[in-house]
């Protein structure tokens, strides 16, 4: 038990904190600029810095003293800690218990080897060569296979070891509960991607029409503005994979890559981690600089991606305010298409090959393929050399396609590279949990079409900030869906909102 006053070790628990901020911030916008700018050859360079920082800020982060500090909250009496910093205190121990056993120069080793994993990942799928990053996965695998004893404070491993790597990124969730959602979406999504992919599909007369990229830039930052991405807290760049790097609430960057021939791709990108990015943005100010600073589980950030690409994006009173917007922007984007064709086209339904190209129906059967790959890297009946014939083995199967080559199949996705495993049944949960939240939010702004459809999306936003962003993670994931939406995980919410939409658009209850 400390000998020192509550009062002095609050203070030296938020100053520790933030101290781990200022780390976490510069790490981050190296990260960023790895990956939007810098030289090629500065990879190697850049990736012993990041790793440097990373090991100092692990040290800091699992000291003697953060975790006096800690304990010395946890156990102090209620009216003597506020409840931020109790919580803050809370994260810290969770994150001091699950990495204090691991060697801090092992650490550093990792984090190196994830930043050049992600650069030699881009050349690979460049070359469309799954050997150049297979030795680099292999040695990410192992590390993380190394490093999930050590991590699991709670005996999830005992039932599956990738028990660990979700909980990092959707506590409160396992494969069991994953395996069951999963099955539900494969038994009732399959079946009606069948149905409507048997109907005649929808023509899509912009798909190779070239829209050069200034003029589609233009339009996505017409679209920014209009929700509610704050520029003067955020800026749009391009990368190689789009993705979102929140500093703080005042600095949160997200990218896209824009296709020539395809300019609804980046638009539909754009949109998507704009949602990330107004999750940090609005996140309270309280909260800036302490580890509660940041969305409270990922499968939450998607959420508010998925949000607003489909639920806002897709749907018909977005386009009823943006078509004209679009016409008069980009007049020979469309070839001549009117706008029911054009939405009806938006909407059709197609199995592909590349997840963040998909549509909005067969999107989360990309995610079960990548979730029973992790599973089967983690408990053994799968080895990395064979991932890229288990990979186009489970397209045909499930979506009765079958890749080319690596590029377009196991190299599509940037996350493995920087291990992230665990991460992609996020994107699946954020589905549910956005179908959750539209009809919630539907309860309470009954006119939200309306609004929608003449360009204001202020109430949808202050909604968001009002329920989900001020809270950052002060709450956990499904303690917070059950507050807001009366309902932890609902996935029958989330696939009847999709069957209904769907058979709206293609007629099919005729």
């Amino acid at each position: 038990m400390s000998v020192y006053p509550i009062d002095e070790m609050i203070q030296k628990f938020r100053t520790l904190t933030k101290q781990l901020s200022y780390y976490g911030e510069a790490i981050e916008l190296m990260a960023w600029d790895l990956r939007t700018g810098a030289p090629r050859a500065a990879a190697p360079a850049r990736a012993e810095t990041i790793g440097g920082l990373s090991e100092i800020s692990f040290r800091l982060g699992n000291s003697e003293e953060m975790e006096q500090c800690v304990q010395a909250i946890l156990t102090a009496p209620e009216d003597q800690v506020d409840a931020v910093t109790r919580r803050m205190a809370v994260q810290a121990d969770r994150s001091i218990r699950r990495s204090k056993q691991i060697p801090p120069d092992q650490y550093k080793e990792y984090v190196i080897l994830t930043s050049e994993a992600e650069s030699v990942w881009e050349e690979a799928k460049a070359k469309k060569d799954f050997t150049l990053l297979a030795p680099y996965l292999e040695k990410i695998i192992d590390t993380l296979r190394r490093f999930i004893p050590i991590w699991d404070i709670d005996g999830l491993a005992a039932s599956h070891p990738y028990n660990v790597l979700l909980d990092a990124f959707e506590p409160g969730f396992t494969v069991e509960e994953l395996d069951r959602f999963f099955a539900l979406l494969q038994e009732r999504l399959v079946p009606l991607v069948k149905t409507i992919a048997s109907k005649s599909l929808p023509e899509q007369p912009w798909m190779g029409l070239v829209v050069p990229k200034d003029a589609q830039k233009t339009l996505n930052r017409t679209v920014l503005q209009a929700v509610g991405f704050d520029f003067e807290r955020g800026r749009l760049d391009e990368s190689e994979h789009p993705f979102a790097c929140g500093l703080h609430n005042t600095d949160v960057r997200i990218t896209t890559k824009y296709v020539e021939t395809d300019f609804l791709n980046a638009l539909y990108s754009t949109l998507h981690e704009c949602g990330h990015a107004m999750y940090e943005q609005q996140i309270d100010d309280q909260y800036m600089k302490t580890n509660l600073g940041t969305g409270t589980s990922m499968g939450v950030h998607e959420s508010q991606s998925r949000f607003w690409e489909n639920a806002i994006g897709r749907s018909r009173s977005f386009w009823d305010w943006f078509f004209p917007i679009m016409s008069k922007q980009l007049p020979d984007a469309l070839g001549g298409q009117g706008f029911e064709d054009f939405y009806r086209a938006l909407h059709r339904v197609e199995p592909s090959l590349i997840r963040i190209e998909s549509d909005e129906l067969t999107y989360s059967l990309h995610i079960l393929i990548r979730y029973r790959l992790e599973k089967a890297l983690f408990d053994g009946s799968l080895a990395v050399r064979d991932l890229p014939k288990a990979w186009n083995d489970a397209y045909t199967e499930i979506l009765g396609v079958t890749p080319a080559h690596d590029g377009e199949g196991v190299l599509q996705d940037v996350h493995w590279s920087g291990g992230a495993f665990g991460y992609f049944p996020s994107y699946a949960i954020g589905n549910v949990y956005a179908a959750q939240l539209l009809e919630t939010m539907g309860g309470q702004i009954p006119d939200w079409r309306e609004q929608v459809s003449n360009g204001d999306f202020s109430a949808i936003r202050v909604w968001l900030k009002e329920h989900i962003h001020t809270h950052g993670s002060a709450i956990d994931p499904k303690p917070l869906m059950e507050r807001v939406t009366g309902s932890a995980f609902n996935p029958e919410g989330y696939i009847q909102q999709l069957t209904d939409k769907y058979s709206v658009i293609f007629d099919l209850n005729r």
